[in-house]
């Protein structure tokens, strides 16, 4: 039966279905700079990602066990931390969920940070950045302008004289 009978089985598979197609996009220069931030990075891929791809089935079964267990409490999307250094906790709290603001002498991040090649900490990619012997990827907007992705782009242009 699978996507024959469930509309949310087809939708899923649309949208895995769809990812090759946008990748050629991508990779042949078929956005804008904006439209890569806004539509790609923003929207669908976020998207993709929380409906079609997840976590694997036994990361799932052990946050299951450390939520039964009272060691984990998941605060909603779009978390917000933030040292209390009087106290010596974190704070944490979901604007979307009412009530979801806690306390807790420890915090885990599970989320996967955004590359982006700016922030490294790998000391060969700072060098070449340094050297002008690599640079951010850019895209180029039509109102002129270019937006960052935050991959690996190709050799900074040489300085002019």
């Amino acid at each position: 039966m699978g996507n024959v009978s469930s509309p949310l089985k087809a939708a899923l598979d649309v949208l895995r279905d769809l990812r090759n197609e946008v990748r050629l996009i991508v990779d042949h220069g078929g956005l804008t700079g904006r439209s890569y931030r806004e539509d790609l990075e923003r929207w669908y891929t976020p998207l993709n990602a929380f409906l079609s791809i997840g976590p694997p089935a036994r990361r799932i079964e052990e946050v299951i066990a450390l939520i039964e267990a009272g060691l984990c409490e998941v605060l909603g999307p779009d978390a917000r931390a933030e040292v209390d250094e009087e106290q010596e906790q974190f704070v944490a709290w979901s604007a979307a969920v009412p009530g979801s603001r806690r306390r807790a002498a420890a915090l885990i991040d599970a989320r996967l940070p955004e590359m982006d090649i700016r922030r490294t900490a790998d000391p060969l990619i700072r060098y070449l950045l340094s050297t002008g012997q690599c640079r951010p990827f850019q895209i180029a907007n039509p109102d002129g302008g270019t937006y960052q992705t935050g991959g690996l782009g190709s050799r900074a242009a040489a300085p002019t004289t």
